[in-house]
């Protein structure tokens, strides 16, 4: 009988030791290398207003009649009801408007992003009734 029951525990050990070594084994693995280099260079260009290095200047364009952004920045406005704006840019080299609404979710105020160093006039337009003339002086 002590023989059967020192093979069985003999046994009963080589099991165990099996089957601990093996949890052990699952839970230290070693951490993969990466594979993928950071790359410098950007991979999708950023839609219009949406990546700026510096925040925008925001204004309401019934009341302000001159701002100066750089070119790292943008011109944001701010109105109470934003549905139906439009601009007129009197130097199209020097800025660029892009509209607000919905992104899903958030949503954003229409304004200009400047394109090069210089002065425009921005007419800033709901439903085709003025709202206010804006000049804009983009900087370095």
């Amino acid at each position: 009988m002590r023989n059967k029951s020192a093979k069985v525990s003999i046994v009963l050990i080589a099991l165990t030791a099996t089957s601990f070594s093996t949890a052990v084994a699952a839970t230290t693995k070693a951490t993969p290398k990466p594979t993928a280099k950071a790359s410098a260079k950007p991979t999708a260009k950023a839609s219009p207003g949406s990546s700026f290095a510096l925040p925008p200047v925001i204004i309401d364009p019934s009341t302000v009649r001159s701002a100066t952004i750089s070119m790292k920045s943008a011109l944001v406005f701010n109105l109470p009801d934003e549905t139906g704006i439009t601009t007129n840019i009197s130097n199209r080299k020097v800025a660029e408007f892009f509209p607000g609404g919905s992104q899903g979710t958030y949503t954003t105020h229409p304004g200009v992003k400047p394109l090069s160093v210089g002065t425009s006039y921005i007419v800033v337009q709901k439903y085709g009734a003025m709202v206010g003339v804006v000049k804009l002086t983009v900087t370095n």
